[in-house]
């Protein structure tokens, strides 16, 4: 029987897209599939098995190597959830699957990147999160004869089953779920909704905490916004699918600042389940979370024209809003689930005992 054996450094109790991200996968894989999971903490399983080293950093890849040494079987298949934990995996794998997320291939010294070209020769397989991803992959490292394939990290994101969303009234409810900081473009909106406040009614609810919550704050009153667009901070998980339920647009132009950037974007796949449509950027993998023009809008932030055109669009033409909402869930369901990403996933694993 196929086994998959989850060599990972971020992983729950710690919060993060990545710890969720792997925590979905191996609760996905372990339906099907004996599924263990070797990491730096305890972690509470779920139809699992976990296995941790409290120590030292520098012991653990050298204990995980040496653990999955001693019970590795011929079609196993060990998936590492960056380059990073290649170094645990033991010179007798077979079957070694890579995840790539963006920008751990951005910016690397000389020295960095000769570690992670001789750590990448023990992969078989890569599997990114974007097409963009893949792309920064291949231009920065010489995959060799590494196997590669583009999947949604979704795993954890259920098809949806909502009703789709009725507007009660013609207020246009604008909505951002991220971290506070500048590469995600939300004081370049700010901008572009002062000098358009007069022009039509929308509220603007901004979830999330960051080092740039008093600037964004500082921009909202500059721009006589204060009355129309709150800062919410931390909200728990109900309140925040309440306000994903009645929000129209979806926004969070990002962009790359320095070698920071969306790999691909999850919590627009996120608005896209509750048939929200999104204004997004143009960096990284944003575009194979948003379409542009068909669940979205893919808009350069520091092109205020460009920005104030697609905003204005999105407040204005309620039409057009909805369809591109409509649409969104559509390709979610159909092509970005949890169920859909998740028999992906195994197909590919599938792929990986033949191959090699």
């Amino acid at each position: 029987m196929m086994r998959f054996l989850m060599l990972t450094q971020t992983f729950p109790p710690a919060v993060g897209g990545m710890q969720t991200m792997m925590h979905a996968l191996a609760k996905g894989l372990s339906s099907q599939s004996p599924v263990f999971v070797y990491t730096d903490r305890y972690s509470r399983s779920s139809g699992y098995k976990v296995c941790y080293w409290p120590m030292i950093k520098p012991l653990r890849a050298l204990m995980k190597c040496m653990r999955l040494g001693m019970t590795l079987r011929r079609d196993d298949i060990i998936i590492c959830d960056s380059w990073k934990s290649l170094a645990a995996v033991p010179a007798s794998a077979r079957h070694v699957v890579v995840m790539a997320h963006g920008q751990e291939y951005i910016g690397h010294s000389q020295a960095k990147r000769q570690r992670v070209q001789s750590l990448l020769q023990r992969a078989t397989h890569l599997i990114a999160n974007s097409q963009a991803t893949l792309s920064l992959a291949q231009s920065a490292y010489d995959l060799g004869s590494i196997q590669t394939a583009v999947i949604p990290p979704t795993y954890g994101i259920p098809a949806s089953d909502l009703d789709h969303h009725i507007k009660q009234d013609h207020t246009m409810r604008l909505l951002s779920i991220c971290r506070l900081e500048p590469r995600k473009g939300l004081q370049h909106v700010v901008e572009v909704l002062g000098a358009l406040k007069h022009c039509t009614d929308f509220e603007w609810s901004i979830v999330g905490q960051g080092d740039f919550s008093s600037s964004i704050r500082a921009m909202i009153e500059a721009a006589g916004l204060s009355g129309r667009v709150k800062l919410l901070g931390y909200v728990n998980e109900s309140d925040k699918q309440q306000l994903l339920q009645s929000a129209d647009v979806f926004v969070m132009p990002s962009y790359q600042e320095g070698h920071s950037l969306e790999g691909f974007g999850i919590a627009y796949t996120e608005a896209a389940r509750y048939g929200v449509a999104s204004i997004a950027g143009v960096d990284g993998g944003v575009s194979d979370a948003v379409i542009d023009g068909f669940t979205g809008w893919n808009v350069d932030p520091l092109d205020k024209k460009a920005l104030t055109a697609v905003v204005k669009e999105a407040l204005l033409n309620h039409e057009r809003t909805a369809q591109l909402g409509f649409n969104a869930r559509q390709h979610f369901n159909e092509a970005m689930s949890a169920d859909v990403v998740m028999e992906m996933f195994r197909q590919h694993a599938c792929k990986v005992t033949v191959t090699h």
